[in-house]
Formats: structure tokens, sequence, C-alpha cells
């Protein structure tokens, strides 16, 4: 089997455990956090828009180290600072301490769950990239599968000793799968999706990798902005929901427990969603690909808005089907950016392109919690991030085709 593959492994380990504990996670530690504390829900979410911050200031530079430092090491470093963060909020007191937990891991979370395990699998795969995306996708929506368990360990243990346990789980994760990343196939005498040198010099067809083209180059199309700005709604409005979701849904009046099952149907359907979705971005356009999961996404938003404790089941499949497949989109991006820019900067361009999705991470989160701290209802924000990501797709359909993707 190609070595790329159990690369794809790892960084799906990687992932999947990350997105248990931030993606689909940290709306289950909320209302825990506000009832020990007392503090608003724009508050705490402010907690996601702290950690966006630090990673969006940090990625651009952090791109271009992944670029040149083993991947290796940078992946030790980056899950021990990761660890260190969660650690620090087992024993927080006070919101700036909260707050600080959150840089940390915003820090480290950027080159151990982002960075390096993207732009090492974009170094691997050319031809396969989407389904090897798909994996890793995959890996996401099982880690909201788990939430019950999850919010069950909170209520059992409490969500600080639970947030100590999730330390211990990055370093005895992390470390020792670090040691099977490698840093480019032409290293160990193969070309990305495992070709050999001699397969493409004997082939009259031009599979050979492309080197790609740099950062000055890449920020003077218009396919970079493109690209970013549908990331930038698209990531402000998934980071929004998932931070949101259980909070919307027991202020209405739903149970817990139901609405933990809730948020376990749409990771469900994200999960029959992802490869699918990444087989489909490697035999069509990923253009259109992306741009249709980023209408999904609107439309899952907007159906949102109208979920309440007594709701329709029908309605609630709707939301999560939409959501499943539209969220998909966010894990596959980066098939789309080493599409048009090459692995020449890959690193960097893809930290680029964080500042993007950090620019609607970090404020949108909180800018819903305190719409509803405000009103005392979700709804309105809701609907505006769905338009808005309706809008995105739009945009993104406007990228010109790959046959000139410089223009």
């Amino acid at each position: 089997m190609f070595y790329g593959w159990y690369i794809v492994a790892a960084s799906a380990l990687i992932m999947g455990y990350n997105s248990l504990l931030f993606i689909y996670g940290f709306s289950t530690f909320i209302n825990p956090i506000i009832s020990t504390f007392g503090w608003s829900y724009a508050q705490v979410s402010l907690a996601i828009s702290v950690r966006s911050l630090t990673t969006g200031a940090m990625n651009p530079f952090l791109g271009a180290l992944v670029d040149r430092w083993p991947a290796r090491r940078l992946l030790i470093i980056g899950s021990i600072i990761l660890g260190l963060g969660l650690l620090s909020l087992g024993w927080v007191t006070n919101l700036a301490l909260f707050y600080g937990g959150f840089i940390i891991m915003g820090l480290g979370g950027s080159l151990a769950t982002q960075l390096v395990p993207q732009t090492s699998v974009a170094r691997w795969f050319r031809k396969n990239l989407g389904k090897a995306n798909g994996i890793m996708g995959f890996s996401v929506a099982l880690g909201g599968v788990a939430i019950p368990l999850l919010v069950m360990t909170i209520d059992t243990y409490g969500w600080q000793s639970t947030y100590i346990f999730a330390a211990i789980g990055i370093w005895v994760l992390i470390i020792p799968l670090s040691f099977i990343f490698r840093n480019r196939p032409e290293e160990y005498g193969l070309l990305p999706d495992g070709k050999q040198p001699s397969e493409v010099k004997d082939s009259s067809s031009s599979d050979d990798d492309s080197p790609g083209i740099g950062v000055k180059e890449a920020l003077k199309t218009r396919t970079f902005w493109l690209i970013g700005i549908g990331s930038m709604v698209q990531t402000a409005g998934t980071v929004s929901v998932l931070t949101h979701m259980m909070p919307h849904f027991t202020n209405t009046g739903m149970e817990r427990s139901y609405a933990s099952l809730i948020v376990m149907l749409v990771a469900l359907v994200g999960l029959s969603a992802r490869i699918p979705l990444g087989w489909l971005m490697d035999v069509t356009s990923r253009r259109n690909v992306i741009a249709l999961c980023i209408g999904l996404s609107g439309t899952s938003f907007l159906l949102l808005s109208f979920i309440r404790a007594d709701a329709p089941f029908l309605l609630i499949v709707a939301y999560a089907i939409a959501f499943g497949f539209g969220s998909g989109g966010v894990w596959l991006r980066s098939a789309l950016i080493r599409e048009y820019f090459g692995t020449k900067s890959f690193g960097a361009i893809l930290g680029l392109m964080g500042i993007f999705t950090i620019i609607g991470t970090s404020t949108m989160p909180a800018l819903t919690g305190w719409v509803f701290d405000t009103t005392g209802d979700y709804g309105p924000m809701f609907l505006s991030l769905g338009i808005a990501n309706i809008t995105g797709a739009l945009l993104t359909f406007a990228i010109p085709r790959f046959s000139e993707p410089y223009d």
C-alpha cells in the first residue's frame, strides 16, 4: 500500500479527536461552564474567537515554517502546546485565565491539527487528494458521533476534569502518531499518489507533480481571493452553529440528552457524506463541489433558525442532511487550493487562506452569543449566516475554470 495512506490514517485520527473536543464538542461545554461561573453566552463563546485570532495571527508564519521544517518535529511541538492549553482549563478560576488557555490551544492546534496534517497529505497526493481529504473529513464527522459520550463524561466528572483527561489524550495520541509522518514522497523515490518516476517518464500523459506557484503569484490571482471569501463565510457559519447548536436546542426547552442525539445525527449524516464527496472531488470539478457544499451549508442554517423543541422530525432530518453534506466542503477545500496553486508553497498559502477563516470564526461565534444574550433568540443570526453562505456559494462558482487557474 502506498505510504501516503498511512499518513492519511494518522491525520484522520488526529483531526477526529480535535473534532470531538473543539468542532462538535465545544458546544457541550458551554452550559456547564456558564453554570460554574455565571458568565454570559457571549463571554464563553468569545473563547472560540480568541483561539481563532491566535491561529489567524500565527498561521502565515507557521505555514511558512511547515514548508521548511520536518512534519514530525512540528507535530510534537504543536501537540505539547495544545495539551498544555487544555490542561490549563482544568484549573481556571476567572475569565482571563479561561481565554489564556484558548490562546495556548490556538497556537498548538494550528500546527498539530491543521497545517501539518493537511500539508503533509497534499504533498503525498494529487489525483486522489479528494479521496484522502474525504477520509479525514469522515474522521472529523466521527468525532461528532461521540458527542453523547462526551456529554456523559462532562455530566459525570465535570467539565474541568474532562479537559484534563483530554490533555492527556492529546499527548498519548499525537506524539506516537507523529512518527508516521514523512515530508515528501520524492525523498523516497516516489511521486504523489504512489507513482514511480519511471511510470511518469514512460507515460505520454503529464501526471507528474508540478511544483506550483509561490505566495506572491497566488496573491495576485482572482482565484485566491474567491476561495478565501467562500471559506470565510462557510467556516464562520459552521463554527457559529457548532458552538451554539446545543444551547439553541436546550434554550427552546429541548432535553439536553435529546439535543445531543440531534448533534450525533448531524455528525452521522456528515460521516456518510465525507467519502462520497471526496470521491466526487476527484472525478468532477472541485470548484463546483465546494460551491455546492457552501450552498447546502447556507440552506442548513436557514432551516436551523426554525427548529424548536416541538419541531417536526422531518425538519430536523432536512437540517441534518443539508448541514452534514454542506460542512463536508470545509474539510475538502485544501484539495482545491492544491489543484490551483500546487505544493511549492502550499503550507504558506494555506496559512494565508487561514486569515479569511479567522475573520469569520473570530467574530461570528461571539456575535451569535451576543445576539442571543440581547434578544433571547438565535434565529435572526442563523438566518443571516444562511444568506451569507448562499452568496458565498455564488462567488465560488465564479472561480475561473481550472484550465485558467491563474486568471
